[in-house]
């Protein structure tokens, strides 16, 4: 329910708004099964460091082919794709999760460093994980 509230607040604001009508992508929306397929290995494989090549070598393509496979069946890139699904899953292990440190949470999502991670949490939300984790924290206590 936050992470809706907070795609609210900052969806006006966003170069990529024209993709919120395509809602939540999952490996069942695209045409093309090569794309389904890539989407697929992509959204199973968060952790793996080179996350596109290799999901374009799952599919048979190269990478440039599965780029433009991709952003002609989808209107977005994978790198949106996997940065959607990276952000969905560090907001429900913030949410959840009580014993684990942000450490083992960016590793799981193919970070090679946990600075690296809040980095890009950061540039997504404009607060760190650990910022976040208090407001969920405040919030679920009301």
């Amino acid at each position: 329910m936050l992470f809706d509230f907070l795609i609210e607040l900052i969806e006006d604001f966003s170069s990529w708004r024209h993709l919120s009508l395509l809602g939540a992508p999952n490996s069942g929306e695209f045409r093309d099964a090569r794309v389904r397929r890539g989407t697929a290995w992509l959204l199973e494989h968060l952790d793996d460091p080179n996350p596109i090549d290799n999901a374009a070598r799952a599919c048979g393509l190269s990478r440039a082919h599965f780029f433009a496979l991709f952003k002609k069946d989808t209107g977005m890139t994978p790198t949106l794709l996997l940065n959607d699904a990276r952000m969905r899953r560090a907001f429900a292990w913030l949410e959840s999760e009580r014993s684990g440190t942000l450490g083992l949470l960016s590793e799981n999502l193919g970070f090679s460093e946990q600075g690296h991670f809040t980095r890009f949490f950061r540039q997504h939300i404009g607060a760190s994980p650990s910022q976040y984790r208090r407001v969920v924290d405040c919030y679920a206590a009301v």
